[in-house]
C-alpha cells in the first residue's frame, strides 16, 4: 500500500467546534469514519486499491500529494517535509546535493511508480496538493517553501496538478479514500496539534540527516 488528494473532493468535514478531549489524532478522528487507517509520517508514502481502507496523516508546513488512478480505482498518498538545511538554500533548490534530494521526494516517486509502473503514461493521473500551512510559530514561510520544491519536483515529472488546498493557518488530518480519490481534510486548530506534527517532522529529519552523512 502506498498514499494521496483533490480540490473538489476535499470537505471541511469539520464545524469549528473542537470537541477533543485530549490530543489524541488516532482515535478521535478515526473512529468517525468505517475504514480502516492507515498512517503515515513524513517521508513515507501508501497505495491501497481497497475501499475498506483510508490512509491518514496530520500535516502541519510539510505537502501532502494525492495521486488518484481513476483507470484502475486505486490511489497513493505521499508526505513531503522539507528538511531545514534545504529550507535554508531556497529558491535555489538544483544547487543541492542529487542524492539528498532523492531522498526528499521519494515518496512521490514511489506514489507515481506504485500506480504505473515503467509506463510513461501519466495524463489520466489525477494529482492533488494539501497542506504548507502558515504559522506565527514558524519563521521564514517553510510551508510556503515546502509547496515550491514539491510542486517544481512535480512538474519535472510531467504530471498536472488538478487542484490544490494549501495555506491557511491551521494544520490539517487527511483521511484520503483510495479506492474513490475522496478526500476529507479536517481543520486542527491547537497549538499542541503543531507541536505534535512538528515532533513527527523532526524525528525524519534526524533519520534523514543521519542517512545522508
Amino acid at each position: 500500500m502506498k498514499k494521496f488528494i483533490h480540490k473538489r473532493d476535499v470537505a471541511a468535514a469539520y464545524d469549528g467546534k473542537d470537541r477533543r478531549k485530549r490530543d489524541d489524532f488516532e482515535s478521535y478522528f478515526n473512529a468517525q469514519y468505517d475504514a480502516r487507517p492507515r498512517h503515515i509520517l513524513p517521508g513515507q508514502s501508501e497505495m491501497s486499491d481497497d475501499n475498506r481502507e483510508m490512509i491518514t496523516a496530520n500535516i502541519a508546513y510539510g505537502v501532502g500529494v494525492g495521486i488518484y488512478d481513476p483507470d484502475q480505482g486505486r490511489g497513493s498518498f505521499a508526505y513531503v517535509s522539507v528538511p531545514q538545511n534545504f529550507l535554508d538554500s531556497f529558491p535555489d533548490f538544483k544547487a543541492l546535493d542529487i542524492t539528498q534530494r532523492k531522498i526528499i521526494t521519494a515518496p512521490i516517486k514511489n506514489a507515481i511508480t506504485v500506480l504505473i509502473g515503467d509506463k510513461e503514461d501519466t495524463d489520466h493521473l489525477r494529482v492533488r496538493l494539501t497542506g504548507a500551512s502558515q504559522s506565527d510559530f514558524a519563521p521564514h514561510d517553510p510551508g510556503t517553501k515546502n509547496y515550491i520544491f514539491v510542486k517544481e519536483y512535480i512538474a519535472r515529472q510531467g504530471l498536472r496538478i488538478l487542484n490544490e488546498d494549501i495555506g491557511g493557518s491551521y494544520a490539517r488530518r487527511v483521511c484520503f479514500f483510495p479506492s474513490t480519490g475522496r478526500l476529507v481534510r479536517i481543520i486542527l486548530r491547537r497549538h499542541s496539534d503543531f507541536e505534535l506534527i512538528a515532533k513527527d517532522c523532526g524525528a525524519y529529519e534526524e533519520e534523514f540527516l543521519a542517512s545522508t552523512r
